[in-house]
């Protein structure tokens, strides 16, 4: 699995946990950690 297809991965499971706002607010901080690291 490419590094791409993981994050898409993660972006879909984000869209199960929406409504969950602390899981969000995780995923959200991870995406801002990985984008700097690009």
């Amino acid at each position: 699995m490419s590094n791409q297809e993981y994050w898409n991965a993660i972006a879909e499971k984000a869209k199960e946990i929406d409504n969950n706002a602390l899981l969000r607010r995780i995923y959200l901080f991870i995406l801002a950690l990985q984008g700097g690291t690009r």
